[in-house]
């Protein structure tokens, strides 16, 4: 463990600050980019628009496609209460892997009825070559 000399209030502030950027990926102070401002700086991790609410709600209308599932529109969807919204994703997220579960097991049923078809069609192959044998 380093030790560190004592700090007065203020670099206690800096210093705490700065280990929280860091820890949370918000800033590597160690960077080239640094310059005296980071410390009070947006970056962009920190863009509530980019990175907040919104933007997670748009994307998961479109992957979790909740116009055609529930007949809700985007905007429809962002007036809704949050609880609301969290308990459709949950429903659409369960219905997709339901889906999923069903497609998987109709390509395995699909294969079985392959390998059933081969094994018929080699079987009868076989059957008519021992047949021309025996003649």
């Amino acid at each position: 463990m380093m030790h560190l000399p004592p700090l007065d209030n203020i670099g206690a502030q800096i210093a705490l600050s700065e280990a929280y950027d860091h820890t949370y990926g918000i800033f590597n102070y160690d960077s080239a980019a640094y310059n005296p401002l980071s410390i009070v700086a947006q970056h962009p991790i920190e863009d509530t628009l980019k990175v907040g609410l919104k933007p997670f709600i748009i994307k998961r209308f479109r992957i979790y496609d909740i116009q055609k599932r529930y007949g809700l529109s985007l905007t429809e969807l962002l007036a809704l209460p949050r609880d609301t919204v969290t308990d459709i994703f949950d429903d659409a997220a369960k219905a997709i892997t339901e889906e999923e579960e069903q497609m998987q097991q109709i390509q395995e049923e699909m294969r079985e009825a392959v390998n059933e078809q081969r094994n018929a069609k080699r079987k009868a192959m076989r059957a008519q070559r021992s047949k021309k044998v025996k003649k």
